[in-house]
This record gives structure tokens, sequence and C-alpha cells, in this order.
């Protein structure tokens, strides 16, 4: 026993030795404020906090507390008012925001969000003060994207929010009921993906109208017709459909499986290799191939993809992954000449895009950038003359544009999508047909109208879009002929008097016209 002990000893000096030295290396410090109150407290590490560390309100109550690791964020870390209430946990790594970030009121979770580096991804959820879920927003990269999930407090869902950018585009109500507590309108159960199960419109708490039903994968299983309540049984619109399957002769593994419509074939066709591989697919429509290539078992498109017409001709043709479009693809005419062309990345247009006229004179060309014109675009007619010709900025014109049809051409600037700035409009190429300026897209400042002959036609002010004190109309040989004045856009003043009973420019042209013509 005594040879096991002396045996043992070496290590166990070893073992505190060594943990004295690690210990040694962390200082534990506590900090003050001015009036002796503590306000933070936790280790140092060559001078930096490491480890965990709590701060404190002057009145003594926590105010956060959390660990380091390697000096960054680490692992939960909680925030508190200075009531003592929690008000913030959030989870960090290396630090940066990394996993579940919840916000707190009263005591309970009003708020789940999940990041990842440092950017909010996936569903935040919002909850109601009793804690039932509220809200499902969904987010990409810290922006609203998507379609988000409102709820009740029996956890039915009542409304679905789609989002563009951080911007809420549609809302669509669901799941309703009168002040009857009769069901109304259209109603959905969802699988636990989110996806839906089944839909279908009420009446007055009785189905009416068609009511689908999915699989997980977004597949439509069947469709039914209803009326006030009542099946109807044999509608030809939504007769069953029937799934077939081959197999392979020699291995006894499926081959082919498709679904079919009143004997014709209708939706996904796959074939598989004998190793239950899809090695090809096609999407049928009354027993027409609409689209060819291969769609893999959780329905995503995948590798080269063909479009066809219903008559049979090559519609488009490119590459998916994931059920996105990548790379180059080709769009055609039914007569077999290019449509347009260009690349896609993760499914949405990048880089230079050209479009075509039928015979194969280019029609447009624009650049694209994530999804956005970005860059020069150049628009022809049939006989290649430039018709349109400026700059995008993420999908919003910018900077100088110029437009002609014919031997008439307008001149201006945009920001942001706004035409700004002196815009000009020719005539015979070179001749003035009127000049005027903008703001925010608006009317404003002097807008002068001309003849052929380059005398004036009208002039007069805009100010925000509308029509602003006095405005003049001259004959072609300078003789001014008209005066009105505005005020916000509405006529004050014809011909220096009052209007006082709502008299438009047209009505006196008409009557001058008239009297003339009587002359």
């Amino acid at each position: 026993m005594l040879l096991r002990t002396l045996l043992i000893l070496p290590f166990v000096l070893a073992s505190l030795l060594l943990s004295s030295q690690n210990t040694d290396s962390l200082e534990f410090k506590t900090y003050f404020y001015e009036g002796g109150a503590k306000s933070s407290e936790g280790y140092l590490k060559n001078g930096k906090p490491e480890g965990y560390w709590r701060s404190y309100y002057r009145n003594g109550k926590l105010k956060t507390e959390g660990n380091r690791k390697s000096y960054a964020l680490d692992s939960v870390w909680s925030f508190y008012a200075q009531s003592g209430e929690k008000t913030v946990e959030i989870t960090y790594q290396k630090g940066v925001k990394q996993g579940l970030t919840r916000t707190f009121k009263n005591q309970k979770v009003i708020r789940e969000d999940n990041f990842v580096d440092d950017k909010i991804e996936g569903f935040s959820k919002e909850f109601f003060p009793s804690g039932e879920l509220k809200n499902e927003l969904p987010y990409k990269k810290n922006q609203k994207q998507g379609v988000g999930f409102e709820y009740d407090k029996s956890g039915k869902i009542i409304t679905l929010n789609t989002y563009k950018a951080n911007v809420l585009v549609k809302q669509r109500k669901i799941n309703r009921e009168d002040e009857q507590k009769q069901k109304q309108g259209m109603w959905m159960t969802f699988h636990k993906n989110r996806k839906v199960a089944i839909e279908g419109p009420y009446v007055n708490n009785l189905k009416n109208g068609y009511w689908k039903f999915y699989k997980s994968d977004g597949n439509l299983i069947k469709v039914e017709k209803w009326i006030m309540g009542v099946l109807q049984e044999n509608a030809s619109e939504v007769a069953k459909i029937e799934i077939k399957t081959t197999l392979n002769p020699e291995t006894g593994t499926i081959a082919t499986r498709g679904s079919y419509r009143n004997g014709e074939k209708e939706g996904v066709h796959r074939e598989y290799d004998e190793n239950g591989n899809v090695i090809g697919s096609k999407i049928y429509e009354k027993g027409f191939v609409l689209f060819e290539g291969i769609i893999d078992e959780q329905g995503r498109k995948q590798g080269p993809w063909k479009e066809f017409f219903r008559t049979g001709e090559l519609k488009a043709e490119g590459k998916y992954k994931d059920d996105l479009k990548i790379r180059k693809w080709v769009y055609y005419y039914i007569n077999g000449k290019v449509e347009q062309s260009g690349d896609y990345l993760r499914g949405k247009p990048e880089g230079i895009w050209k479009w075509y006229f039928e015979d194969g004179q280019v029609l447009l060309e624009e650049e694209y950038v994530d999804g956005l014109e970005d860059g020069p675009s150049v628009e022809y007619s049939d006989t290649s003359t430039v018709i349109a010709k400026g700059n995008y900025i993420e999908g919003l014109k910018d900077g100088e544009w110029f437009y002609q049809v014919n031997d008439y051409k307008e001149i201006g600037k945009y920001f942001d999508g706004q035409r700004t700035g002196t815009w000009t409009h020719y005539f015979d190429t070179d001749k003035v047909r009127f000049k005027g300026d903008y703001e925010n897209g608006l009317e404003s400042g002097f807008h002068v109208y001309y003849y052929d002959n380059e005398q004036v036609e009208r002039r007069g002010k805009y100010a925000g879009g509308l029509k602003e004190g006095i405005w003049e109309y001259f004959e072609p040989d300078g003789t001014r002929t008209i005066t009105i004045e505005y005020s916000a856009g509405v006529e004050t003043k014809y011909n220096g008097e009052k209007i006082s009973y709502g008299r438009r420019l047209d009505r006196e042209i008409a009557k001058e016209k008239a009297s003339k013509e009587s002359e």
C-alpha cells in the first residue's frame, strides 16, 4: 500500500503544480464606482478580462454576466435592468452572436432570434405576454425575407406575411371565423416543415370550392371539389391521380414512377438506376412534356434542364442546383430563335443578359448583380438604333439616361430611380421640344414647351409636381393668348379673372375655337 502511495504521489504533486501555474495566470479583480459601490468583478489574464465576469449598477443590482474565452465573449451572456429583471440572453461564440438570443419582459420570453455569424437567420419567434407563440418571422442575413406566420393564442396560424428586403409586401388572412363563429374564407393546415398540408375555402362554415391535399415535400396528393358542404364525387376537373410504377426486370428495383390523370401522364415522372438514384425526370401536363431534367427525391431540380412549349418546341435550357438556376440559361421563341440568354448565380440573374428580336438582332443588353439590374443598359429598335440607354444601381435607374423614338428623344438624369435635375426633349434630332426640372421624380421649377419653329408654346412653374403661379400660352408667331394662374395645382385665375366655378382650360379653348369658326 505504501509503495502504491509513493508511486502516485509524484503525479499528484505534478498535477497540483500545473493547476497552481494555471491559476496563477488568472488574477481576480474587483472594480468600484467613485462612491465605493462595486461596478464589476472577474478574472484578468495578461491584463485582459478572461473567464466569468459580472458588472453591476450603482444600486448594487446585477447588470451583466457571462463568460469570456480567449478574451472574447463566449457562451450565454445575460443582461438585466436596474430593477434586477433579466432583459436579454445572448449566445456568443468567439465574440460574435452565434445561436439563440432571447428577449424578456416581466420575467417571460417575448422574442427569440437565431444568429449565425452575428446575423439573424431562419425564423424569429415573438410571443404573447401569456407565453403563446404570436409570430414567426423569416430572416435571411439580418433582413426579413420570405413567408412568415402569425398565430392566435390557440396556436392556429391566422395570417401569412410575405417579406422582401425587410418590407412587408403581401399579407394573406387565413383560418378566420366571423362574429357568429362560422368559418369563412381560405383555411389551411401545415406540415411540421411549414409546407401546406391542406387548403381550401369555407363559406358560412361549409366547404365551398376546391380543396387541395399535399405531401410534406409540396407534391399534390389530391383535389376535392365541394359545393356548400357537399363533396362532388365525380367532378371531372379533380379526377383521381393514379401513381404507376415499373420495375427493372433484372434487379427488381423501381425503374420508373409517375402519376396519371384519366390515363394521361400528369406531373413528375422519374427514371431510376439500379441503385435507386434518379437519372432522369419529366414533368407532364395532360400528356405533354413541359420540362425535362432530374428532380431528386426531395423535389429539387438538379443538373441540366429543358423546358418545352406545349407544341413540343424547346422553350428554355440550362442547369439547376438544389432547385436554383445556375450558370448559363437560354430562352427561345417558338420558332427556335434565341429570345434571351444570360447567367444565374444561386437562382438570380448575374452578369450580362441579352434579349433578341425574332430575326436575331439584339433587343436589350443589361447587367445584373444578385438578381438586380446593376450597370449599363442599352435597348435597340428592330433597325439596331439605340432607343434607350443608361445605367442601373441595385435595380434603380441612376445617372444620365437617353431615350429616342424616330426623331423624338429625351435626355435627363435619375437618382434612385426618380427623375432629377433638368430634362430636355428634342424633335427633328436637335430642336428643343421641352425643357424642365425634376426633383425626386416630381416636376419642379420652370417647364417650357416649344413649337416646331422653336417659339414658346407654353411655360410655367411647378412646385412638388403641381402647377404653381402664372402659366402662359402662345401662338406659333409668339403672340400670348392665354394666362392661367394656379395655386397648388388648382386654377384660380383665367386671363386675370378669378375663377369661381372650376372652369377648366380645355373648356375655354373649345369656346374660343368655336367663336373663331363662327366668324
